[in-house]
């Protein structure tokens, strides 16, 4: 009667726990590539940046020119506090070569973060963060800024990147990776060398429909990929208090942006700022708690 009565407690407590995982909402995820400094010194200083990152409210970001003030610990953080809010977490490059560094800016909490050594390239490395998302699986987010003139490098550096994630990153969680890709097609042999590891189902677009990123909206620089698992799950980008909708993801213009009350406090200049090269690319994604 004792083991009886134990198979029922278990039974029943698996079956409170499946209806409470069944009724459960997703959770709502919006990641940006973000390679959006401004001004003379590849820094977010300016304050152009910022703004755009305060009005389009990202959870994860994979940001490049990892720059601000002193550089210090207390300003790093003074800045992620009070752009994002007081709850995100980063992860920025510290070595004292990295003068441009790539990180990652999360409002999940990170358990593991670090980078990834690109033997290529003496200012930067691949920066990556492990989130605690709700659920068993984990989200790696990956932050890069591959060599902006040298293919061979591009291919070199694409090369590592699959194999890093492959071998480093468990085959359970999600992958997403972002940042300047410094291309100009989307059928650039680079995707293809990254398809196995990540790629994704189609191009995000602009308002006009364009699926580049750079001033002269002509070239591929910026890009958002992840591995099939979370993939399944993105959603159209949209935005509160207008009817706008992009189910591919979404490469932002604030000169073209038709409603800048609703992301506040994006000015209408701020994607046009001295010095600032790239468009910021959003996805969106409603992850089940698995």
């Amino acid at each position: 009667m004792k083991t009886l009565t134990h198979r029922f407690t278990v039974l029943a407590a698996l079956l409170v726990s499946f209806s409470a995982l069944a009724g459960a909402e997703p959770t709502a995820i919006r990641v940006m590539s973000a390679n959006i400094s401004s001004g003379n010194k590849q820094s977010y200083d300016p304050g152009e940046g910022i703004r755009i990152f305060q009005g389009l409210h990202p959870d994860v970001v994979m940001i490049q020119e990892f720059n601000y003030g002193d550089n210090s610990k207390k300003t790093i953080d003074a800045f992620v506090a009070s752009t994002f809010g007081k709850d995100f977490q980063y992860f920025r490059e510290g070595e004292a070569t990295d003068q441009i560094p790539n990180g990652v800016i999360s409002r999940f909490p990170i358990v593991e973060s670090g980078e990834w050594a690109d033997e290529m390239m003496p200012n930067r490395d691949f920066a990556y963060a492990r989130l605690d998302i709700p659920g068993k699986k984990d989200l790696w987010a990956i932050s890069v800024h591959l060599h902006s003139k040298k293919l061979d490098v591009r291919a070199y550096e694409a090369t590592r990147l699959a194999d890093l994630i492959q071998t480093k990153i468990p085959a359970g969680d999600y992958v997403v990776l972002g940042g300047d890709f410094n291309l100009t097609s989307r059928t650039d042999s680079i995707i293809q060398t990254l398809a196995p590891a990540v790629s994704e189902k189609a191009a995000p677009t602009d308002l006009d429909g364009l699926t580049t990123t750079n001033m002269n909206k002509k070239k591929n620089y910026d890009w958002v990929l992840t591995d099939a698992d979370l993939a399944q799950y993105q959603v159209p980008v949209k935005f509160a208090g207008t009817a706008l909708s992009f189910p591919t993801g979404f490469i932002f213009s604030s000169e073209t942006f038709p409603n800048l009350d609703a992301v506040k406090p994006i000015q209408k200049s701020d994607s046009d700022a001295p010095g600032m090269q790239h468009y910021p690319v959003i996805k969106d994604f409603a992850v089940p708690a698995l």
